[in-house]
């Protein structure tokens, strides 16, 4: 993983969640947004700056929807 003074401080919250390689609900992420009125269009949009600079190091964060539940996972790419 990459120094976390590249991220942004929401940037660094969602990492900081996403590290432990488990999905997690948008729901529970979109509480790293330190913004009460934050959508989940929001969340897009961080998760999506947070992928432009974690792709370069062979990771990903991914979508997993499967069993009535969906989320986002932090994985290591081969």
């Amino acid at each position: 993983m990459t120094s976390m003074s590249q991220y942004t401080p929401t940037e660094a919250r969602l990492v900081d969640m996403l590290s432990d390689g488990k999905p997690h609900s948008r729901r529970e992420l979109l509480t790293c947004i330190d913004d009460d009125q934050a959508v989940f269009s929001n969340l897009r949009w961080h998760l999506c700056s947070v992928r432009k600079k974690v792709k370069p190091l062979g990771e990903d964060i991914l979508f997993i929807s499967g069993n009535f539940q969906s989320g986002y996972q932090h994985v290591r790419t081969l």
